[in-house]
């Protein structure tokens, strides 16, 4: 079997298909090797995991707030990093592994270890078209080509590409990924975890309102909003915060429950509506389980809008912006909790999705004979 070294940093949504391709690939005989920031030996420990961390902690924290432009300088340092492209270097020379894994922000480590000579397959965690699009275009790859980082021409490098998003929803321009593989979404195994949120039976509708778990600004303002917009309506809501927003700063309707943390999975085997930021990962959980959803994105530079409008032209939900009134939401809210075409467009995603071994092709993608790296 093979071995593999996985580059990967604390990002939010992009560090569960690393881990879980992680794990497949060590339960299959093979060795993973995480080398990530200092910050994340928890998280990849508790996943069972070997973690090795990057000579130097990544410059911000997801959970930090910050004003967008020195989030923007701060996030480029990380994805132009030369400390962390040599790390990566080093630890591959040492380790000489059958491939290396790279998160596809990391573009200056990943040019690294494609111009260092080693088969080299990038790891794209959300939708390919938002990536080619608006990430590379947009203010992030504009200040890494004034690093004199191109990502299109380095994601066009090496030797192949894997994309933890459901096969054909991404209707995009496919961008200049090399040997594109869509697998599906990945996420690893969890340890056993504590749970605040009890399961609670309920003849009424309910509805699970979850934002990001990073800080974006304005999220607390939107959650205001939408806990504005569900009193007298006849359903149930259950809240989770995440550590981006304290609880105890929020009015809770007499029809809502909050909690600051719960496990996703058993909620969302008991609701009716998802109520989120867009997020990859919590999109694609929520129609796992064939759950439609009311998408009210956090930050417009992030791939949120893009999940949106995906989940909107599914016929599995609605997108709206943040700045939607608290009548229109309320109005949303309803709606889609109800019985309708919606929901039945969100059980056809979710048999498609259970029906995917993303964990498992991509492994097989690792072990096929791709070729080396473009230097």
């Amino acid at each position: 079997m093979i071995s593999a070294l996985f580059v990967t940093f604390e990002a939010g949504g992009n560090v569960h298909p690393a881990l879980g391709l992680a794990q497949r690939l060590v339960a299959e005989g093979g060795r993973a090797l995480v080398l990530g920031t200092p910050s994340q030996r928890t998280v990849v420990a508790a996943a069972g995991l070997e973690f090795e961390p990057f000579s130097l902690e990544q410059p911000y924290r997801t959970l930090a707030p910050v004003n967008p432009v020195a989030n923007l300088s701060q996030v480029s340092r990380t994805l132009g990093s030369r400390d962390i492209a040599r790390d990566v270097v080093r630890v591959a020379r040492r380790e000489s592994p059958d491939v290396v894994v790279v998160d596809c922000m990391l573009f200056r480590p990943l040019d690294a270890s494609i111009r260092a000579g080693f088969r080299t397959v990038t790891l794209v965690h959300t939708l390919p078209s938002f990536f080619a699009g608006p990430f590379a275009k947009g203010p992030v790859g504009r200040v890494a080509a004034l690093r004199g980082l191109l990502p299109a021409r380095i994601w066009a490098a090496a030797s192949g590409t894997i994309a933890a998003v459901l096969p054909g929803f991404d209707t995009g321009s496919p961008g200049p990924w090399t040997d594109l593989r869509a697998v599906g979404p990945i996420t690893p195994k969890a340890a056993a975890a504590s749970d605040d949120a009890p399961r609670v039976p309920s003849a009424r509708p309910r509805v699970l309102i979850a934002l990001s778990t990073n800080w974006f600004p304005g999220q607390e303002r939107t959650m205001r909003k939408l806990l504005d917009a569900v009193p007298g309506l006849d359903l149930d809501v259950v809240v989770t915060t995440g550590p981006s927003i304290d609880p105890a700063t929020l009015r809770c309707p007499a029809n809502a429950t909050i909690y600051q943390r719960a496990d996703h999975d058993q909620l969302l085997a008991d609701v009716d509506l998802v109520v989120g930021h867009g997020g990859h990962g919590t999109t694609m959980r929520a129609l796992a389980h064939g759950v439609p959803l009311l998408i009210v994105p956090s930050f417009g530079f992030s791939d949120q809008p893009v999940v949106g409008r995906r989940v909107q032209d599914s016929g599995a939900g609605r997108i709206l912006p943040a700045k939607t009134s608290v009548a229109d939401l309320r109005r949303a809210i309803a709606a889609l909790a109800a019985p309708g075409q919606h929901r039945q467009n969100a059980v056809t995603l979710g048999a498609r999705l259970r029906a995917l071994d993303p964990a498992g092709d991509a492994v097989a993608y690792l072990g096929a004979d791709l070729p080396a790296a473009s230097r």
